[in-house]
């Protein structure tokens, strides 16, 4: 490091200077620095304190989404579970008392039912810290084309 010839002046004069009461120019500059101690230590908790915050965004988003997946999950093996149902008995409440079954096995806290024509039409809710739903709607599909 240069330091030009006043800069060597100043740390001699201030080296000498130490004993003396009066406040001098390398008093002043102690007096800065020490003004600064600590500041690192506030940096690091306030980062802290946003990487906290961005980890707890970041996973409520997590949640979010596997909670909203096991819906369409529920949503969609009861829809097809009502549909095979409806196929085999052509009874519509059995098709939604197996689409019910099959949404409780997936998770779902409550379902709306309803068939329309060939085809069964759930909401499975998924109840918890996220309340999520997902609809789906299953039935024969026509082939003759």
């Amino acid at each position: 490091m240069h330091l030009d010839r006043s800069a060597k002046t100043r740390r001699r004069h201030c080296a000498q200077d130490s004993g003396r009461r009066r406040l001098s120019v390398c008093d002043v500059g102690r007096l800065r620095l020490l003004g600064e101690r600590g500041s690192g230590t506030v940096l690091g908790a306030v980062l802290a304190g946003v990487a906290l915050i961005a980890l707890s965004v970041v996973s409520g988003a997590g949640g979010l989404a596997v909670t909203k997946s096991r819906a369409l999950t529920a949503a969609d093996q009861a829809a097809l579970g009502g549909a095979y149902a409806l196929r085999d008995s052509s009874d519509e409440a059995r098709a939604c008392d197996v689409a019910w079954e099959v949404a409780g096995r997936n998770g779902a806290t409550s379902l709306e039912c309803e068939v329309q024509g060939n085809d069964v039409v759930v909401t499975a809710h998924i109840g918890g810290t996220l309340d999520v739903k997902a609809s789906a709607r299953a039935g024969p599909v026509d082939c003759s084309d």
